[in-house]
């Protein structure tokens, strides 16, 4: 837009969206030969791309011709993108799910038409491109008009490049993980649908309402945008504390977090580079700002995250004695959870805990009638020794375990409360024999 009207840059992102997306659907439904990989993916990055074009020729023009509400304005531009990601994935769900057919593979938004009208501002004199990298280190005074390289070598720039790469590449680690992190820490799928299907929404509450709410602290209580940019950073790690601690059912309150934050940065940030930067070459400076993403995305996505869960999940698989991984089998990463061997040889159908010692669990089973089993188990070994049965049924003592160290073996006392006898039981570790005495 430093170059051409925004009907230019519009008509360029419709033309690309319309021929990425509509390569893929020939490609897809076998309307023109199976394309390459390298072709497919030129078609998704043609068609994904044209966004870019989009939200450049209507953003930026409704920022200039609003620029005492650039915040409500950001806010809900960036909003409308954030929502339709949610709407078109329901209406995906609702009408093409159900077909079998090649064209319900593929559902995109194939152009859409886009309307701006620019306030006409005076012409304004040719760009000394000498005099550009002669002042490049000389920058005017916060919220006057920045050239491109003065804003490019600004201390000020670095800093929200810096924040914006691992805020945002953050919170878009998490929420391309999701998936793979309610799978690792046993969610079910429906939930896991749920929480992923829903974070569309929580994206664009957090668009509109950081907007909103920058504009109006600004206006009224002169709360900076910087400053408050700071607290959904600080919102954004707890919803990450969340996640790496594991807390029982997290993750469904993580997820609202990861998506309201991930949103809320949006506005924020590009509001900052209008008010610190000046609004003359805006254009070049919000798409610049956006690049920060996909950066921060590889790093912390692909480099990070990426990394350490395919090291992890090649652990557990060699763990499981599997040495080597089919071509194309996916990884799948499970949280620190085991699955403890039942200790005895029956099905149960009562159990009963008695008592525990130095890790080790007393436990009655019962599988109906009057055949019981006194086992003495040790979970972190899975190992468990089946004790003799009392003179008594068992299911009608109170048993307690200790260690001897004199003897330096186990006894367990069992009383039994029909009567006034009671027993000892013990066992010597050595020898792992076991005797019953009479009191």
């Amino acid at each position: 837009m430093e170059i051409v009207p925004p009907r230019a840059i519009l008509a360029i992102g419709a033309i690309l969206n319309f021929f990425g997306y509509f390569m893929i659907w020939l490609g897809v439904t076998g309307r023109i030969s199976k394309p390459h990989v390298w072709q497919m993916c030129l078609y998704i990055c043609i068609g994904a791309n044209s966004q870019s074009f989009a939200n450049t020729g209507g953003t930026v023009t409704c920022v200039k011709n609003f620029p005492a509400n650039r915040g409500i304005v950001l806010g809900l531009l960036k909003g409308a993108v954030g929502l339709s990601g949610a709407i078109m994935t329901q209406l995906y769900l609702g009408f093409m799910v159900t077909r079998r057919s090649k064209k319900g593979l593929v559902f995109s938004d194939i152009s859409q038409l886009n309307a701006s009208i620019q306030v006409e501002n005076p012409p304004s004199s040719k760009t000394n491109w000498s005099l550009c990298f002669k002042s490049a280190f000389n920058p005017p005074e916060r919220g006057e008009d920045h050239t491109i390289l003065q804003a490019f070598f600004n201390i000020d720039m670095l800093i929200l490049f810096v924040a914006t790469t691992f805020g945002v590449g953050g919170t878009l680690t998490s929420i391309d993980n999701l998936g793979q992190i309610g799978k690792a820490l046993g969610y079910p799928d429906s939930s896991i649908n749920t929480f992923v299907s829903l974070v569309s929404i929580w994206n664009y509450l957090g668009r509109v309402s950081s907007g909103f709410a920058s504009e109006i602290l600004l206006s009224k209580y002169n709360f900076p945008r910087p400053l408050m940019l700071t607290l959904v950073l600080l919102l954004s790690c707890i919803g990450h504390l969340l996640i790496a601690f594991g807390v029982r059912n997290s993750l469904y309150v993580s997820s609202v977090l990861m998506g309201f934050c991930f949103g809320a940065q949006w506005p924020l940030i590009l509001s900052i580079i209008s008010e610190l930067f000046g609004l003359k070459y805006y254009a070049t400076l919000y798409n610049f700002g956006s690049v920060a993403s996909p950066i921060g995305g590889y790093i912390l996505n692909v480099r990070v995250a990426g990394h350490l869960y395919d090291k992890e999940a090649l652990k557990q698989l060699e763990a499981k004695g599997i040495f080597t991984r089919k071509i194309g089998e996916d990884l799948n990463c499970v949280g620190d959870k085991q699955k403890l061997d039942w200790p005895s040889s029956c099905k149960p159908m009562i159990a009963r805990i008695f008592c525990s010692c130095d890790g080790l669990v007393l436990i009655l089973v019962s599988s109906g009638g009057y055949y019981e089993e006194l086992v003495l188990w040790n979970p972190s070994t899975r190992e468990s020794i089946l004790l003799p049965h009392p003179e008594f049924p068992v299911r009608t003592c109170v048993c307690g375990l200790e260690y001897d160290a004199t003897s330096e073996d186990y006894k367990i006392l069992a009383i039994n409360l029909n009567a006034a006898d009671s027993f000892y039981i013990s066992i010597e570790l050595l020898s792992k024999e076991w005797f019953l005495e009479k009191n």
